[in-house]
């Protein structure tokens, strides 16, 4: 799709956050943090 110029989006709120730097605990309390933040 992003090669073609059309957008993988589904929604325009809609996005993806990825960090693989991290070991699975780390990155799973960044997304967990992340995600308090994203939602009202």
């Amino acid at each position: 799709m992003i090669a073609s110029g059309q957008s993988p989006r589904r929604d325009a709120r809609a996005i993806t956050v990825c960090d693989l730097t991290g070991t699975g605990v780390q990155d799973t309390a960044i997304a967990g943090f992340a995600l308090s933040r994203l939602t009202p």
